[in-house]
Parts: structure tokens; C-alpha cells; sequence
């Protein structure tokens, strides 16, 4: 009996040795593992922030770094995968051979994805993304500039949490300011390090609002990626909009503010350009200079003066109104469509 089972136990390891080594378990594991992991911690955070738990602050800033890498290692393994599948003898199903044999000879030629090329400033991750598209479509890729420019920045925040330097966090080196700057408008700051008693960074980056950013950017963009494999490609016509969280303790809701120039009209905009110069110009008139631009007001500005523009903001879930800071407004980027 206890040989028999021995047996079957060999062989059901057998199996399985034999399924993880399948294609097509080699390109879902990302989303059987990496992806549920990220999506655990981003709920963790979010749970940690609505319940206002403030003596879990420091749980919820690890929940929110964790999310962030899952997010990462997420589109690096999928894509990955997809190289990989496509240089095995079975290939990728409804995928011709010999795009399957250019997707292989990219793999090879780039140092199995170390050395791929791209346009300059674009992280290695997503040089893998743009040359198997190039491959398969014979295009560039038509991923969006806010689907390219979130993920930018998720795969950027990742390097600067992860390759951290001897700068590294008290005096910022330039490029890590600038990555801050923008993150600043992609998703409201962490409530447990409210400025300006805590900086920004990397405190108040780490939050539940960063922790699905980080999600959302990286299933957006291995989601585009997959429809365009199978030559299905429709971005979302969603607007790029002006928001902020609301500060009801019970409510937490980020919701769009008015339209600054067009009555009963909610602050959306056609591309991140218009986005970003309306944002700047509630700041500037806020502050009495209209000359001033969005990246003088960031670098010039004491945070003082930047911090003293206040408006009234009423939200829509729970209908409490609250003076918010120009700063505390930021810019929710469309969602892909699914």
C-alpha cells in the first residue's frame, strides 16, 4: 500500500514538474502569483487608510513598497514570459511561426531582455514591451502616453526604491525630484505623513493611493499588451482629470473638482499637456501671478506660499466640504479599457 502511494506520489510530481514547465503556465504564472500579491497588498493599505488605523501607519507604508515591487515584477515576468513561450518549439498559440522566430531572435540578440533597445530615458522593462510589439504589429507601440508615462514612472520608483544611493532619501539627486514632482499628481499623498511635518518622500509617496496606482498601471499596461498580441488594441477615450481625496475621515472618496473656466463642467481634460497647464494656472492665480508655470511654482516656491491656496471643494459621495491646498490636487490619468 505504502509503495503504491509512493508511486502515485511520483508520479503526480512528475506531472506537475511537466505542467510548470509548459508554455502556457510559464506565461500565467505572473498573473497566478505576482499579480493576486500586489492586489493583496494594495488592499491591505487601503483597508489600513479607511479604518484610519494611525498606530498601523508604518504597516500600511510597507504594504503600499511591497505593492509597488509585486507591481513591477509583475509586467517584467509577463512579458518575459511571452518571449520565452514564443522561443519553445510549441510556440504561442494563434501566433504565426515566424513572428514566434523573430520573437526569439530578439530574446537572444537582446541578452534575454537585458539589452533591448529604446528611446533614451525608457527603462529596459519597457524596451521588452515595445520590441515585441514592433515585432508583432510592425508598429510602434500605440500604448498611450499616459499608459507609457505611468509606466515610466512605476518602473522609476521601483529602481529608486529598490537602487537606492548614497543621496538617498535626505538630499534627493535631480532625477529622483522630478519623479517625485510627478508623483505628486498621479495618486493623493499618504494621510498618516501629512506635510509639512513629514516630507513627501518617501513617507508620504508610500500609500494606499500608490498601492493602486501601482496595480492599476501595471495590469493596464500587460492588458494592452495582451490585446495587442492578439490585435485587438482599443484605448479608452477617458479623460485625464484634476482631483483630490476627500478629507471626511468616514468617506477618504477622490473625486473631480469643477471645471475652472466652464459652468456645471467637472475638470477633464483631452491630453496630460491641458491637464498639467490647468493645474498650473489655478496655482498661479491662487498665488496672484499668472506668469508663473507649473514647474516654477514646484522649484521656485516655498512650500509655504505653495501650500497657502486654498479652495472650497464639495464631494459628491458624502457631501462634506473642505478647504483643499493647490498641492493637494492631482491628476487621475485614464483607465484603459478592458
Amino acid at each position: 500500500m505504502a509503495r503504491g502511494h509512493g508511486e502515485e506520489s511520483r508520479v503526480k510530481v512528475a506531472a506537475e514538474a511537466q505542467l510548470f514547465g509548459s508554455a502556457e503556465v510559464k506565461t500565467n504564472l505572473a498573473k497566478q502569483l505576482l499579480l493576486p500579491a500586489a492586489s493583496y497588498f494594495d488592499g491591505a493599505a487601503s483597508g489600513i487608510q479607511e479604518g484610519q488605523e494611525e498606530d498601523r501607519a508604518l504597516e500600511s507604508r510597507m504594504f503600499a513598497l511591497a505593492a509597488v515591487l509585486c507591481s513591477v515584477a509583475y509586467m517584467e515576468a509577463a512579458i518575459n514570459g511571452y518571449f520565452i513561450a514564443a522561443s519553445e518549439a510549441t510556440g504561442i498559440d494563434g501566433l504565426d511561426p515566424e513572428v514566434c522566430a523573430a520573437l526569439a531572435r530578439a530574446w537572444r540578440k537582446g541578452d534575454c531582455g537585458h539589452r533591448f533597445k529604446g528611446p533614451k530615458g525608457m527603462p529596459q522593462l519597457l524596451r521588452k514591451y515595445r520590441a515585441a510589439t514592433k515585432i508583432i504589429t510592425d508598429n510602434e507601440p500605440n500604448w498611450g502616453d499616459s499608459l507609457r508615462e505611468a509606466a515610466m514612472d512605476l518602473v522609476l520608483l521601483r529602481n529608486h526604491l529598490v537602487h537606492y544611493g548614497a543621496h538617498w532619501p535626505s538630499a534627493l539627486p535631480g532625477q529622483t525630484d522630478a519623479l517625485v514632482d510627478r508623483l505628486r499628481h498621479r495618486f493623493g499623498a499618504n494621510p498618516f505623513y501629512p506635510e509639512p511635518q513629514n516630507e513627501y518622500w518617501p513617507k508620504g509617496v508610500l500609500g494606499s493611493g500608490c498601492a493602486s496606482w501601482a496595480v492599476e498601471t501595471a495590469d493596464g499596461l500587460v492588458k494592452w499588451f495582451e490585446r495587442t498580441a492578439k490585435g485587438d488594441v482599443e484605448m479608452d477615450t477617458t479623460k485625464y482629470r484634476l482631483q483630490v481625496n476627500c478629507k471626511n475621515p468616514e468617506c477618504r472618496e477622490a473625486f473631480t473638482i469643477p471645471h475652472p473656466e466652464k459652468e456645471q463642467k467637472e475638470a477633464e481634460y483631452d491630453t496630460q499637456h491641458e491637464a498639467v497647464e490647468t493645474l498650473a494656472g489655478l496655482m498661479a492665480i491662487e498665488l496672484g501671478d499668472k506668469n508663473k508655470t507649473l514647474w516654477k511654482l514646484i522649484h521656485d516656491e516655498k512650500p509655504v506660499e505653495v501650500g497657502s491656496a486654498l479652495r472650497l471643494q464639495t464631494c459628491p459621495a458624502c457631501e462634506r466640504m473642505y478647504c483643499y491646498r493647490a498641492e493637494e490636487i492631482f491628476i487621475q490619468m485614464p483607465h484603459e479599457s478592458t
